[in-house]
């Protein structure tokens, strides 16, 4: 029903310039700007949105976002029209359904070149809306907010935080720590930790030390290897550590 409504809210004007020649031809072309076209793509629910200077387009639905390039323009495009034409009940003089169908087809490549530029439109996102766009589209954005997500998580897990100064799971790097049982630690370490390039890598250790005080100095005693994850991820991961955190 929706896409009748759409539909009728067209002529087949809207699209099409129809010119007669003085031979009896008649001529149609294609509205390279017609002010229907960027209301149709609207009507799909294709936009742009910059990141870092760049135009991303894609389709919106709610917080789901696709990416969309010149073809999917194209062909939404073409099928809203099709149906328009389809939708004519007395075509104008000297003209049918295939000759509106052939000056369709013969703007594709003007369609696929002009329209995605063009029409488009920039979206303001919400702060939401921006969240999960970023999240799926900028990598450094994604991977700046996952580190945050952890760190603060481990702060509020009531963790502790010192330097690996012992080389024991990463030399120098920051060890994050909390008492599971008598001598046993949960550790979080950063494997990588690169701010230059943006890369974040956490690992998890589940170990045993003769005291705190050995933790990030020397060795441990044990490991237990059912809560050893290399590269931890708190939306994979947290449901098999959750009864050691809480």
């Amino acid at each position: 029903m929706e896409d009748l409504f759409m539909e009728n809210k067209y002529v087949i004007d809207d699209f099409f310039d129809i010119s007669y020649k003085k031979n009896g031809n008649v001529s149609i072309k294609f509205k390279k700007n017609a002010s229907a076209i960027e209301l149709i793509i609207k009507e799909l629910n294709f936009y742009h949105y910059i990141v870092n200077n760049k135009k991303i387009f894609f389709k919106k639905d709610d917080l789901n976002f696709v990416s969309i390039d010149k073809t999917d323009i194209r062909d939404g495009v073409v099928g809203r029209v099709k149906k328009v034409i389809l939708g004519v009940d007395i075509y104008p003089e000297g003209c049918d359904y295939e000759s509106f169908i052939q000056a369709l087809y013969d703007a594709t490549l003007i369609i696929s070149q002009r329209l995605m530029p063009i029409y488009c439109p920039y979206i303001d996102l919400n702060n939401e809306e921006k969240h999960a766009f970023l999240m799926k589209y900028d990598q450094i954005y994604k991977s700046e907010y996952i580190k945050d997500e952890l760190l603060a998580k481990f702060i509020y897990w009531g963790m502790k935080e010192k330097d690996d100064v012992g080389g024991t799971f990463s030399l120098g790097k920051k060890l994050f720590y909390k008492a599971i049982n008598k001598n046993e630690y949960l550790i979080f370490c950063f494997s990588l930790n690169d701010s230059r390039k943006h890369i974040y890598i956490f690992d998890s250790i589940l170990a045993s030390f003769k005291s705190e005080n050995d933790i990030g100095v020397s060795s441990y005693l044990s490991l237990n290897p059912d809560f050893t994850r290399n590269n931890f991820i708190l939306e994979r991961d947290y449901n098999s550590f959750k009864e050691l955190m809480e």
